[in-house]
């Protein structure tokens, strides 16, 4: 898919999103004017951007029925992704290549909404993360390759949340407490590192007493762990070197600038043996 040529690019000028999808609590239209676009992620490469489309108001009364998450590409145009068989669903963040996109979405329960984290592929559509009780979680990033998505939550305290597709969802303040000091809690999670490895967010710090943004380094993957399995080895470097002069973004293009090559393979070298 072809990226836009340089220069400012206003979305309204460039976008119509259809309104499409079933939703439980309010009467479907079948089409809406875009009032307004907001762009929130792009890929890496420029030719996948995602944000939000404002349709407005349901004329009937339902309150904020018209907002939909999409995926927008030069050759497709902008493609609705859906909701939760709720009334709006926003996108946040967008995997490295576009093929995987989160955000959140409300999902009703009765006349209650509830927002829900979701994680879209091409292939699956449109799925919830997963229900943690409470009234909201919400996806506001994801890794390079769409695998480890990071996740606000309030069950009912706030709670920064880690989802991937073996261990579902997981709080990080359970699973990193020994990283914490006492009384140290992480309340959202809002970005990470495109190997998955570094989450950043926001929390309450005990020893100063106060709010502060946050670095976690969970120690996943090591530097050169190509398969990661916890080891760098010639495994590791058999795969930078079988895919040498290659292009994409893999888990072989260790620093993530879309090319397989000598940067790659010194990672590995300067690396080998960690964790073995």
């Amino acid at each position: 898919m072809a990226s836009l040529p340089m220069g400012v690019w206003w979305l309204a000028g460039l976008v119509e999103v259809p309104f499409v999808g079933r939703t439980v609590c309010c009467k479907t239209l079948a089409r809406r004017t875009v009032y307004t676009a907001t762009l929130t992620n792009v890929s890496a490469d420029g030719s996948v951007i995602v944000g939000t489309a404002d349709f407005g108001d349901n004329p009937e009364g339902c309150e904020g029925l018209g907002r939909r998450a999409f995926r927008w590409t030069a050759a497709e145009g902008a493609q609705n992704l859906g909701t939760l068989w709720g009334n709006d669903s926003y996108a946040y963040s967008v995997s490295v290549d576009g093929s995987v996109v989160v955000g959140w979405a409300f999902t009703c329960r009765g006349w209650v909404e509830y927002a829900r984290a979701f994680r879209w592929t091409v292939n699956s559509g449109v799925e919830a993360l997963g229900n943690l009780g409470g009234c909201c979680n919400m996806a506001h990033g994801v890794s390079a390759d769409g695998a480890v998505v990071v996740v606000w939550a309030a069950v009912p305290e706030q709670c920064a949340f880690r989802w991937t597709q073996a261990g579902g969802m997981e709080d990080l303040n359970i699973t990193y407490a020994e990283l914490l000091s006492n009384g140290s809690w992480l309340t959202s999670a809002y970005s990470i590192s495109p190997d998955g490895r570094y989450i950043v967010g926001f929390g309450w710090n005990a020893p100063t007493e106060r709010f502060e943004a946050f670095l976690l380094d969970t120690g996943f993957p090591l530097r050169g762990d190509v398969d990661r399995n916890g080891c760098v080895d010639d495994t590791d470097l058999l795969r930078v070197l079988f895919a040498f002069g290659g292009q994409g973004y893999r888990n072989e293009d260790l620093n993530w600038d879309s090319a397989i090559d000598d940067a790659d393979l010194l990672i590995v070298l300067l690396n080998f043996g960690s964790g073995c």
